[in-house]
């Protein structure tokens, strides 16, 4: 197609009055005004883009993109698809005569689903149901145009059957070129986000292990002199004493108190373990029939072990520790009942695909059907002596014993949860590999030797020396 441009004037033609006409190709000069038209307003949208910050910007992108495609390309109503194929669910961005309206479905309409995993354009005239619409196409019922872009479509429609041209398709792809520029800008703008979160919260666990660490070792010294001295004072004397029931009350204080230090050691990671090659299989097994008198009878127990043997090096005593302390969570989370999963599986981690180190791994998944927490709780729950249960339901010590735990064995843990969703656990264990099975960690054995030895004693707190 030639575009014209037609000019006439009267003039005298032989004495009698006429009209001169000018006929001039201008179709360069439209196409030169129509590309520049369209680079304008592909700026000022990518302009948008590049002050998204979040998801909440999404309606702000849609209705630019509206605004510009309305200059350039006739329709009926316009909009973008988020499309997520694993979930097999989608949001929907449209504009419409009453504005922005956002629509969430379940189950991926099968055209949609083409659109995204074969990246073609599809242009539909049939008389299909298309859902992000929420309205019907036909021969008399109009058409629509899906473009594929990073994250999904950029969808328009129009009444009328034949509304779109080759040139309103190519306008459409590069509009979804700067769909998909947002997209990966807000992936990766979330990604360094929950890096720099996971940052943060590593360091200031690691402070607060370190201080816990330190406060637990002081602590333990007082209560050896504490808990020694009750004993030294208990011998010899007769049941009826009436200074042994006192010290029976100390020594009990004290016990408490050094169970409580031991908490503390074990979330800073300086509690004395004896690791050797495990089958997680086999622990959790043996640990399935003391769960399920831990949660109670209300509470269904699932357990789904890996196919395979699961081998871990670590102390067998810190995983009962792991999955009891997240039983019980599961359990106060949980008390009208409901159903607590636990799932292994070894799995195996490419080179970034996370922020835990490519390699294989035995993965432990805790899922409940509790409260849920919000996010403001997620970020916290590792803290030792943070609880959100009532005064006296708990010390706050649990879920800081299993981090403590799993960091002592270079292992990894997250967790899903929100408000009234229940909540998950993933904790990955390196596995053994080669590491041979049942190592024997046990001192030698030395022989006796006459009586006459001296012993030496070293230790640089006073008390305990005492």
């Amino acid at each position: 197609m030639v575009d014209i441009e037609i000019t006439g004037y009267p003039i005298d033609y032989l004495g009698q009055p006429a009209v001169q006409v000018t006929f001039r190709d201008i179709s360069a000069q439209i196409r030169a005004e129509k590309m520049l038209k369209l680079n304008l307003a592909l700026q000022r949208v990518r302009n948008e883009v590049l002050l998204m910050k979040n998801e909440g910007n999404w309606y702000q992108i849609a209705s630019s993109i509206h605004k510009e495609l309305r200059q350039l390309v006739s329709f009926h109503q316009c909009g973008f698809i988020l499309v997520d194929l694993k979930n097999d669910a989608f949001d929907a961005y449209l504009i419409e005569a009453t504005g922005v309206e956002k629509r969430a479905n379940k189950g991926i309409p099968t055209s949609l689903r083409h659109v995204v995993e074969t990246n073609q354009v599809l242009y539909r005239r049939n008389r299909e149901e298309i859902a992000h619409f929420g309205d019907k196409v036909g021969p008399k019922g109009g058409c629509v145009v899906d473009v594929p872009f990073l994250g999904g479509t950029l969808a328009i429609n129009h009444t009328r059957e034949s509304a779109f041209t080759d040139e309103d398709i190519d306008i459409l792809k590069q509009f979804a070129q700067v769909l998909s520029e947002a997209y990966r800008r807000l992936a990766d703008l979330r990604q360094m986000q929950d890096q720099t979160e996971r940052l943060n919260q590593r360091q200031k666990m690691e402070a607060i292990g370190e201080l816990s660490g330190g406060l637990a070792h002081d602590f333990n010294n007082m209560l050896t002199a504490i808990l020694t001295t009750c004993d030294l004072m208990m011998i010899g004397r007769p049941e009826d004493d009436r200074d042994r029931a006192d010290l029976d009350i100390i020594r009990r204080a004290g016990q408490q108190a050094a169970a409580l230090t031991r908490q503390l050691l074990a979330f800073s990671r300086r509690q004395v373990v004896q690791p050797r090659v495990i089958d997680l299989n086999h622990v959790l097994g043996e640990s399935h029939q003391m769960l399920r008198r831990l949660i109670g009878e209300h509470i269904e127990l699932s357990t789904v072990l890996d196919a395979d043997h699961c081998r871990v090096y670590m102390d067998a005593n810190q995983v009962e520790q792991i999955v009891i302390n997240l039983a019980i969570n599961a359990r106060d989370a949980m008390p009208t009942g409901g159903v607590l999963s636990i799932e292994l599986q070894q799995v195996n981690i490419a080179a970034d695909e996370t922020d835990i180190p490519a390699g294989d791994y035995a993965l432990l998944r805790v899922q409940d059907e509790g409260y849920g927490m919000s996010l403001e709780v997620r970020e916290r729950i590792f803290e030792p002596f943070f609880t959100t249960k009532d005064t006296g339901s708990g010390t706050g010590m649990g879920l800081a014993i299993v981090y403590g735990a799993v960091q002592q064995n270079n292992g990894y843990i997250r967790v899903h949860s929100t408000p009234g969703a229940g909540a998950l656990f993933e904790i990955w264990f390196p596995l053994a590999g080669d590491r041979v099975t049942g190592t024997d960690n046990s001192p030698a054995k030395l022989a006796t030797s006459g009586g006459s030895e001296n012993i030496l004693l070293v230790e640089d707190e006073e008390l305990v020396r005492k």
